[in-house]
């Protein structure tokens, strides 16, 4: 062989180990990362529901690259019909994508609109953005504390439509309910609130998300310890003036904390107004006395 038979041969080996390595290369890339880079086309799609497995992405690779591709925490993605809601990932999906290949993804999201209908299946949606920097976190450490669904739902919408921080509750959950509120209100160095709203909600197709007019329960949340308490504590609603409106029965969950009281009040059942939820131990002395608000804005209560 001749040395420019060899050279040839040399340059051809070169080119396709070079072809190789470039094909074969995986490169770690979030969804947001790579539709700004234009490094994928994405096709995104309603799947029914309020909240969880809604959103269905084709995510197509426009690269040479397979992608490792990561879905990104708080990424608005807006219907063609304005009338129904946002779609807000939670994120953290990973799945792999061949060159000019397409995948297809099943993604956790939040409803991002509450005043908006909830979409049904198969509704065309477009990546819009991404919301503010404590969302992100938000989301990441519900995620990492296995917050309720509901709860995350409500925490979203503090976010995206601005609803006071407390209404970030879940009732069946008080106690994930208060570190996430904590959580929130330490990075937006904001007050944390003792007494919660929880607002009456549809997941039926085409339906508003918030139910106009529908129910909305307040709770006061009553807490004691059992070193430094006596025996026997009453929990006792008053009224403005100060009569008995009802006394609260056998409804404490104890656990490490200690005693914890929900006192419930809702739009239908309790009369608007001013109350006084009063806690009273065996001897007299009153140990906890909050004010509450019925049927008023949740933000006056802050």
């Amino acid at each position: 062989m001749n040395k420019l038979n060899i050279f040839v041969t040399h340059v051809l080996l070169l080119s396709l180990f070079a072809t190789h390595s470039v094909q074969s290369r995986t490169i770690n890339t979030t969804l947001r990362r790579s539709v700004f880079n234009k490094l994928v086309s994405v096709k995104a799609t309603s799947a029914g529901g309020l909240y969880e497995n809604c959103l269905k992405l084709d995510i197509t690779n426009n690269s040479p690259d397979t992608l490792l591709m990561t879905v990104d925490p708080a990424m608005i993605f807006q219907p063609d019909d304005t009338n129904y809601q946002d779609l807000v990932t939670m994120g953290t999906e990973t799945v792999p994508i061949v060159p000019k290949e397409t995948a297809k993804m099943s993604v956790f999201a939040y409803c991002g609109k509450s005043y908006a209908r909830c979409p049904a299946r198969n509704m065309n949606y477009t990546l819009a953005r991404r919301v503010d920097s404590v969302l992100v976190k938000t989301m990441k450490h519900m995620k990492e504390q296995q917050v309720s669904t509901s709860l995350g739902q409500t925490a979203v919408w503090h976010f995206t439509n601005r609803h006071c921080l407390n209404t970030v509750y879940d009732h069946n959950n008080p106690r994930a309910s208060e570190e996430l509120v904590q959580f929130i209100a330490k990075e937006r160095h904001s007050k944390v609130p003792d007494i919660f709203t929880e607002y009456e909600t549809s997941v039926k197709p085409g339906m508003p998300v918030m139910v106009a007019d529908g129910k909305a329960t307040t709770y006061v949340v009553v807490k004691w310890k059992h070193a430094n308490a006596p025996k026997h504590m009453i929990v006792t609603v008053l009224k403005e003036n100060g009569d008995v409106y009802k006394r609260i029965y056998g409804n404490d969950q104890i656990d490490k904390e200690g005693h914890t009281v929900l006192v419930a009040f809702n739009s239908v059942n309790d009369i608007k107004g001013v109350y006084y939820v009063e806690l009273k131990g065996d001897d007299g002395k009153v140990w906890d006395k909050q004010k509450v608000i019925v049927g008023y804005d949740p933000c006056n209560m802050m």
